[in-house]
């Protein structure tokens, strides 16, 4: 295959990985793209002649800008983050539920819908 167009090959490889970043968000692929970008250059330079050295390249680029960068441009493009309790019984706690099966008295078990499916309840 010609060497130009494996020039090519590696800049279109970073442009459309840099855009899936809008696909993807995580600050990742962002920088494997501009790895592949700064490939490119070196290749059209004639820094880098081959596959094997334009990978190795790629691979040590893409994760000293990940390493070097992701944190601080972090800082600038804060992700959005919800914190959901992991404790089902806190999340249900307060909840609107249908009763299947009333609860006759201590010592017999109802049912509830809840999420989907029936639950055991029971009365205090």
């Amino acid at each position: 295959m010609n060497p130009d167009t494996i020039t090519w090959i590696w800049l279109g490889a970073g442009v459309l990985l840099m855009f899936t970043e809008l696909l993807v968000p995580g600050l990742v692929v962002v920088f494997l793209g501009l790895g592949a970008v700064l490939v490119a250059f070196g290749r059209w330079l004639h820094l880098l002649e081959g596959i094997v050295p334009s990978f190795t390249a790629w691979f040590v680029i893409s994760l000293a800008l990940l390493i070097g960068l992701r944190q601080l441009l972090a800082r600038f493009l804060p992700a959005e983050t919800t914190y959901q309790s992991p404790d089902e019984d806190i999340n249900a706690q307060g909840s609107l539920v249908d009763v299947v099966e009333a609860v006759a008295d201590r010592n017999n078990d109802g049912r509830i819908h809840y999420l989907g499916t029936t639950w055991p309840a029971t009365c205090l």
